[in-house]
């Protein structure tokens, strides 16, 4: 859990001698006190950085006193490094840089890549990683590592592998954390406290990823290390962090073993630091166990004196935790008030996370970048040397003459430019390697903006669904209705641009995907319809719908069909300032070449001639003019053909400028001979609880809302575990969940159901992306009694869930 803490790694935890020297006679020499004094800060950087702080600047006082050469100069970048670190303890992060600054600068210049300017850039790139400059900590670190690996130095090495390793945690790439943390262990083992903070912070990361095994494991051999020491506050906090591990694993009874004993440290060694993170960790272990009203209790210890609008990073988890027992105990604005803290440390965390990715995507790709122009600096060079040979050996043929020296220099000649050529071929082979480079590190940054992209559209659904929910409620006045329909809208939009941001991406990649399934061909022309009806109407415009003689069903990629005709419709309003749009569905052919098509017309500004295969590019519109009036990213269209080219057919486009342009969509047509089999429903016995399998918290909260309406009382379970265990208790009348939540693989989600079924599940419904009807079959053979296609509205989910419950009625 994020909320317990890692053990801190900065540069002053690794470089200082544990061992304090006795301070210097009075009767000693300036260097002999100088030298007593930096050994006496060294070992205390750690546990008194303030007290080091001084000894240091003491130290520095001392050596202005001492001849300058070689050996007081380093003696002085010693004090001065030692001196930053200090300040860096402490967080006065600006000073520390200042100091270091200049000294940094002199190494540099006179000891290059010297163990000293390695130690030195080491502590930069700490200071900077805390100013949230992650792009020039990575680039020093780079550099650090390779001074330490140049001078043998393997715990240098291990201090920049395991500041790497909290870079990426902090990126949220936990597996690219946890090799940097493998190779730092196995790197260096000759320091204790190295180990318990490399195994401990290890730990951390495998919590993040949801392995508690592996994470428990970690924590034991830190709660070894710790126990040596003797240290109280090691102790309390390496137990706390196991405790949580063991909970989240069921391990209860071991767990509140370790939580006793941390309490008895906190009340006996005094270690208040720890006390509100022991408490909220037995706050954790009592809900856990089901006894909520013990959770509130130490829940309210853990949080007494502390402002949950001022609380930290480590903090988070924690409010998670104290919204669900509040709830379950009836505080409601306790509960709302945690609420909001979370959102507010979780959006934090998103943010930081997002940053540091881009940062280290953008240090990647300097990386690359400056291998591909050495490399072709490289080759220049060479191209040059070659020219230069070819004309020295004309110029000696000319002077020397005669045949013999002739035929001798021409052997010479030929030599000399093979040996060239092949240094231009071998530069050639470097220069191709530097380009896949480039390549590689253009593609993690496409895919960098897909998963960002992907990361904003989670927390977008939800406020989306929230709004369908409120804009359900017939109660809410019109003023407010007019405020939610207005942000909903917004939203919408958003999530379009976003959308088209992920296909783009998908289709740049090449991980686009078409899943043909039943639909509802006339359902989604006639949502079509009323959607954009609207937005017509604000323009002044009429909009008709034909469907023709389409047939109601078809086999189709629902969703990207409805992306294609929504995109093509929000084209034709967008770029039409008077008159009309249709939009009209036929049949062209017969048997085997039977296809169907989609147009849309509008009277509205009409397409170039010379133009007309440009609008199909990415980024493209008209021209820039248009691109300010209209607005848009120019991604509709092109998404669109490859869409429509993805599912076996074309778009095209008729258009006369100023009269208006005619897109037309044309896809094989595949008739659905009869309606889909519905899940075989069983009579769903009495039960109060519908419990809701899903685990983001924000989802969790919007369908609660979602099925309120149905007169259920509302559970969520955050995992298949969890939701056994509430199945195990009984009392529950139906399960909701996602095909997401059952698996990655179809075997897993079919065994996830039959499970569900197994531990007591009466009635299961299951929300699944445009199922085809063997999807369907085997669902409904694993247990399940409804399957409901996605994507699909608030509105429509509870339409869905109420005609699943009057038919089981």
């Amino acid at each position: 859990m994020r909320a317990l803490k890692s053990l801190g790694l900065a540069a002053t935890l690794f470089a200082v001698a544990f061992a304090v020297s006795a301070p210097a006679a009075a009767a000693s020499p300036p260097r002999d006190r100088a030298e007593a004094l930096v050994s006496e800060a060294e070992g205390l950087v750690p546990t008194d950085p303030a007290r080091a702080l001084d000894r240091s600047r003491a130290a520095l006082s001392e050596i202005e006193q001492l001849p300058a050469d070689p050996e007081t100069r380093r003696l002085e970048a010693n004090a001065v490094w030692l001196e930053a670190q200090a300040l860096n303890r402490l967080n006065r992060l600006d000073e520390a840089r200042q100091v270091l600054a200049p000294v940094l600068s002199q190494v540099e210049t006179a000891e290059p890549g010297s163990p000293v300017h390695a130690e030195l850039l080491y502590t930069l790139a700490s200071i900077l990683q805390k100013q949230g400059k992650v792009q020039d900590s990575f680039s020093g670190l780079r550099s650090s590592f390779s001074y330490f690996e140049k001078a043998g130095d393997k715990k240098g090495q291990a201090k920049s592998l395991v500041l790497m390793a909290s870079l990426y945690r902090q990126a949220g790439n936990y597996e690219k954390s946890i090799e940097y943390y493998d190779q730092a262990i196995d790197l260096y083992s000759g320091d204790r406290f190295f180990n318990l903070a490399s195994f401990n912070n290890r730990a951390n990361s495998y919590r993040d990823m949801g392995q508690n095994g592996k994470a428990r494991e970690d924590f034991i051999k830190s709660l070894q290390i710790a126990r040596e020491f003797r240290n109280p506050g090691l102790i309390c906090q390496v137990l706390s962090n196991l405790a949580y591990a063991e909970i989240s694993e069921g391990r209860f009874e071991e767990a509140r073993s370790h939580i006793e004993e941390a309490l008895g440290i906190v009340g006996s060694a005094k270690e208040q630091a720890e006390t509100s993170y022991i408490q909220g960790v037995y706050a954790f272990y009592w809900s856990r166990q089901g006894n909520y009203s013990s959770a509130a209790e130490w829940m309210d210890r853990a949080f007494r004196g502390v402002r949950t609008t001022e609380t930290t990073p480590p903090f988070k988890d924690f409010h998670r935790i104290a919204a669900e027992i509040y709830e379950r105990v009836g505080r409601y604005n306790a509960a709302l008030d945690h609420q909001k803290a979370f959102k507010r440390l979780d959006d934090q965390s998103r943010e930081l996370m997002v940053n540091t990715n881009s940062a280290l995507v953008a240090a990647q790709f300097d990386f690359a970048n400056q291998d591909l122009r050495i490399a072709r600096l490289k080759a220049d060079q060479l191209q040059k040397d070659a020219e230069l040979a070819r004309s020295r050996n004309r110029i000696t043929l000319i002077l020397l003459g005669g045949s013999v020296l002739t035929a001798g220099l021409m052997g010479f000649n030929f030599l000399s430019l093979r040996r060239s050529s092949r240094r231009i071929e071998a530069a050639n082979t470097r220069l191709n390697a530097a380009n896949d480079s480039l390549e590689q590190a253009l593609k993690a940054k496409s895919e960098f903006l897909a998963t960002t992209s992907h990361e904003i559209r989670t927390p977008l659904n939800g406020i989306l669904g929230v709004t369908q929910v409120l804009l359900a409620d017939p109660n809410i006045t019109p003023e407010v209705r007019d405020r939610v329909t207005l942000m909903h809208g917004a939203g919408e939009t958003m999530r379009a641009l976003v959308s088209d941001i992920l296909d783009a991406a998908k289709i740049e990649n090449g991980s686009l995907t078409i899943e043909k399934g039943e639909t509802d061909l006339a359902g989604l022309l006639d949502d079509a319809g009323r959607f954009w009806t609207d937005k017509a109407e604000e323009k002044g415009l009429s909009l008709t719908v034909d469907r023709g003689e389409t047939p109601a069903r078809i086999v189709e990629d629902g969703p990207r069909l409805r992306q294609v005709v929504f995109n093509l419709l929000s084209n034709a309003i967008k770029f039409t300032d008077a008159g009309s749009v249709g939009l009209t569905a036929g049949v062209e052919g017969e048997g085997p070449a039977e296809r169907l098509v989609i147009r849309v017309a509008d009277s509205g500004i009409g397409i170039p001639l010379d133009q007309m295969e440009g609008i199909f590019e990415s980024f493209r519109q008209v021209d820039s003019g248009v691109t300010r009036r209209f607005g848009g990213t120019g991604l509709g269209l092109s998404i669109s053909r490859d869409l429509a080219e993805a599912m076996g057919g074309t778009l095209g486009v008729e258009s006369e400028l100023g009269r208006g342009s005619t897109f037309t969509l044309t896809l094989p047509l595949v008739r659905l001979s009869s309606s889909a089999a519905g899940m075989d429903e069983d009579p769903c016995p009495d039960g109060d609880v519908f419990l809701i399998v899903e685990a983001n918290p924000l989802t969790q909260s919007v369908l609660k809302s979602v099925v309120a309406p149905l007169g259920l009382a509302a559970e969520t379970a955050a995992s298949l575990d969890a939701a056994m265990e509430r199945l195990a208790a009984g009392g529950v009348s139906a399960v909701l969940v996602d095909a997401a939540g059952l698996g990655a693989e179809m075997e897993d989600r079919l065994q996830s159901v039959s499970r569900l079924a197994a531990a007591g599940a009466r009635r299961i419904v299951v929300t699944w992306p445009s199922p085809d009807a063997e999807t369907l079959h085997a669902l409904g053979e694993a247990g399940a009694a409804q399957v409901i296609a996605k994507p699909i509205s608030a509105a429509r989910l509870i339409a869905a869930l109420r005609e699943g419950l009057d038919a089981k009625a």
